[in-house]
């Protein structure tokens, strides 16, 4: 089976990211985002920096299991399950990880049902409650 990586988004590297089986699709529009995730088997996510990445919340949402670097709150917004596919930019890591998911369908699918259960704590329904509270809007 042949493997092609999609990368969404531009940036300086950009050129610097190529290869016979990788897909540079540029910007993607927020509201097509879910269309990748549907047509991938894992998501990965090699930044350097970030805050509270929406990105992993969406990608679990839709029952991708995530490879990711350990940075901003990305451990904090993933099941304990997931965290041994958190690392500290290491690009053997990467690999490794990438790899050892792709080659076990059962535990993409484990991983999956994990996230979905984990993220679902960040719905409108449960978060528009603490906000109220804290707001002080009852």
């Amino acid at each position: 089976k042949k493997t092609v990586f999609l990368v969404a988004g531009s940036g300086p590297l950009e050129r610097a990211i190529n290869g016979p089986n990788i897909k540079l699709l540029g910007a993607v529009p927020h509201n097509d985002v879910h269309l990748l995730f549907v047509a991938s088997d894992l998501f990965f996510m090699p930044s350097e920096e970030e805050g509270f990445p929406h990105v992993v919340l969406e990608a679990m949402a839709s029952g991708i299991p995530i490879v990711a670097t350990n940075v901003g709150g990305v451990k904090e917004i993933v099941p304990p399950e997931v965290s041994p596919f958190l690392t500290d930019r290491k690009a053997n890591l990467f690999v490794k990880y990438i790899i050892e998911l792709l080659e076990n369908p059962h535990l993409r699918q484990e991983l999956s049902e994990k996230e979905r259960a984990f993220v679902s704590r960040y719905s409108i329904e449960n978060v528009l409650p603490e906000f109220k509270k804290i707001l002080g809007i009852y």
